[in-house]
């Protein structure tokens, strides 16, 4: 778990993962949390059914490269949003984030402090060296959130934007 000063940031194991996408709040009951109804993208959806599920799986890959990690904003008990890598350090040393807050949560700086944490943590893992990310050049919030933690961009192609973090 990474903590920082409003967040709890909770890597989940299958089972945890299992109960936060069953919409019966199983989750929010395993960990005392308030109750409050998730939105799924379609992008997070497909990338948990042919992602993050299946490889949690393989016993050769660490977990927490795999997982989807929960926010939780501690002042209100409950999660907020998520982010997860996308997969383990490649032969460069790095590592892709993606991310999403509740909308209802947005502006708040919480993703930039939740994004803060997870390369605080990042920097104490073995063969890490940079983190990327990508996102479209017509979403501000995201782009705010990377460059607040520091993220150069790196390359532009169409409306994707590819920045990274050397660390």
């Amino acid at each position: 778990m990474i903590e920082t000063d409003r967040l709890k940031i909770i890597p989940l194991s299958s089972e945890q993962l299992l109960l936060y996408v069953n919409s019966d709040h199983g989750f929010e009951k395993q960990f005392e949390l308030h109750s409050f109804p998730r939105f799924f993208t379609p992008e997070l959806i497909q990338t948990l059914e042919h992602g993050i599920i299946p490889a949690l799986k393989n016993p050769k890959k660490n977990w927490l490269f795999i997982t989807l990690w929960v926010i939780i904003l501690k002042k209100e008990n409950r999660v907020v949003g998520d982010l997860f890598f996308k997969g383990e350090p490649d032969e460069k040393g790095e590592i892709e984030i993606g991310y999403s807050v509740y909308e209802t949560h947005r502006n708040r700086g919480i993703m930039t402090e939740a994004v803060k944490g997870i390369i605080s943590w990042a920097v104490h893992q073995k063969n890490i060296k940079a983190i990327k990310a990508e996102t479209q050049n017509n979403n501000p919030g995201s782009m705010k959130v990377l460059f607040n933690n520091a993220f150069m961009i790196q390359q532009q192609k169409g409306s994707s934007v590819w920045l990274k973090k050397a660390l």
